[in-house]
């Protein structure tokens, strides 16, 4: 696994540096997962190496880490990266537990979900590097409007809520993570301070209210079920915040956030 920042890749600009593998450098694209790219800035992209009979495995991403929709105030974006399948006359009943072709399930779950991206090259453990590289070149021509970009294997765990707290601020991670929680702490007791003495003040007038049963004193009464204004967290704690990294960082990054 993998995560990758630079700039010069989002804003698709030449590079400096001469690619290594230049026989494959122009894959035809398939299926391109269409939709999802041309909106506001994708705060992550998480790219899916794949194969084709893993049906079970692309479904239990979609419905557990991979969901999109899992962080309703991050944009993030799921796709699975595929090349074309060994025999395409092989049946599998993936779908709807009817027998039919490989080549024909993929085109349906492709359409279905539209989160596939297939390379024209033949789908193989050894053809896994092109895979990498299909998928650089999806975010390069396809998708660059995006923050990060993240590899993983279909079959991984990933602990989405831990890889958002690396990209707030990679490079004092997790040391900045550690003193937002006591920084977070610290506001939190200061608060329930302020309100036990909010507590205490009206506790004290409405006492008072009680013992001249005055009629002026009847609106103090009627409020005392009001509550004071409580800060409210955001769902990320300690509070969301970002780090904007220079023009010029490429960062790339290899760890496992499995839990």
């Amino acid at each position: 696994m993998y995560l990758v920042y630079c700039l010069t890749c989002r804003n698709n600009e030449p590079v400096s540096v001469d690619p290594i593998n230049t026989l494959h450098r122009n894959i035809s694209f398939l299926e391109t997962a269409d939709g999802g790219c041309s909106g506001p800035e994708i705060r992550l992209i998480i790219l899916v190496k794949s194969a084709g009979m893993n049906f079970k495995k692309r479904a239990a991403v979609r419905s557990t880490w991979g969901n999109p929709r899992r962080f309703s105030d991050v944009s993030i974006k799921t796709i699975f990266l595929l090349g074309r399948v060994g025999n395409p006359r092989e049946l599998t009943g993936a779908l709807d537990g009817k027998l039919r072709p490989m080549a024909y399930t993929i085109t349906a779950e492709s359409s279905k979900y539209k989160d596939m991206v297939l390379g024209d090259f033949r789908d193989t453990y050894y053809n896994n590097t092109l895979k990498t590289l299909l998928g650089l070149r999806w975010l390069v021509e396809i998708c660059p409007n995006f923050r990060f970009a993240y590899f993983v294997d279909d079959d991984m765990y990933v602990s989405v809520k831990n890889l958002l707290k690396f990209v707030r601020n990679p490079a004092e991670y997790p040391q900045y993570w550690e003193k937002l929680k006591v920084a977070e702490s610290k506001r939190r007791e200061e608060e329930e301070q302020e309100e036990r003495k909010r507590k205490r003040k009206k506790g004290s007038q409405i006492l008072n209210a009680l013992k001249s049963k005055s009629g002026e004193n009847k609106a103090l009464l009627d409020s005392s079920v009001t509550t004071g204004k409580k800060h409210q967290l955001s769902r990320n704690d300690p509070a969301d915040f970002d780090i904007d990294l220079a023009g010029d960082v490429k960062l790339f990054a290899e760890f496992d956030i499995a839990c």
